[in-house]
């Protein structure tokens, strides 16, 4: 829970399942991390991923919009202010899922 996102990220997912301590940076890993930088990388190749090239100004603008107008017309179909707390989001949540049954 980090206001900024490491530049890498490694886990062991069967100790540690919440993903709480990160091991990129420690040296017992380096091989994994080296290992899977390249697997990345053969993949990124292979499918032609373009995932580490910045985007132009105007389409991350054009997605963000997309996305505030996308949340903003969920919310009104749902009865919701934009600005719905936590609290208020989970409990309709709760309605929705016993009005559905579940």
């Amino acid at each position: 829970m980090t206001t900024s996102r490491p530049a890498e990220e490694l886990y062991d997912t069967a100790n540690d399942p919440d993903e709480v301590r990160n091991l990129a940076e420690d040296p017992k890993y380096r091989e994994t991390l080296q290992r899977m930088r390249l697997s990345l990388g053969g993949w990124e190749s292979e499918t032609q991923d373009l995932g580490r090239i910045p985007e132009s100004h105007d389409v991350t603008a054009y997605w963000d919009d997309f996305f505030r107008n996308h949340y903003r017309k969920n919310m009104a179909s749902r009865g919701l202010s934009v600005d719905v707390s936590n609290d208020e989001y989970l409990d309709w949540w709760d309605k929705e899922l016993k009005r559905m049954g579940k």
